[in-house]
């Protein structure tokens, strides 16, 4: 999304001079297939040590392309992409962490979207 449909939804918000029409993201570099994957595995093993609290829920927000990469890393299943479902935008996943094992509880949740609301 460049800065003339930035200013068009939200005419009241400051925009930084570095936004312009060719997009706010123009700068990033995205991480690769093995970065992402070792992104994912340092996560998971910090989730993993953490001393939380007994049944603690801990929440990530987080890109469903990321999503992928942390369930390839907690359930140890690089080929788990193609045994899901397309992940979907908005959508929630709950893993559950018990005796040393991480376990996939729900996958891709959206009751709380509108149909017209999902994207792949």
């Amino acid at each position: 999304m460049g800065r003339l449909d930035i200013q068009r939804l939200h005419p009241t918000w400051e925009i930084d001079p570095a936004i312009d029409n060719s997009g706010w993201n123009k700068h990033t570099r995205y991480e690769g297939l093995e970065q992402a994957r070792q992104r994912a595995k340092r996560v998971s093993s910090w989730l993993a040590s953490h001393p939380w609290p007994d049944e603690a829920r801990v929440m990530l927000v987080i890109h469903a392309d990321f999503k992928i990469r942390m369930l390839e890393a907690v359930l140890d299943d690089l080929d788990l992409e193609d045994k899901l479902e397309s992940v979907i935008n908005t959508a929630w996943t709950a893993i559950r962490f018990s005796q040393g094992q991480w376990q996939l509880d729900t996958y891709n949740a959206h009751g709380h979207l509108e149909n017209h609301m999902i994207t792949c």
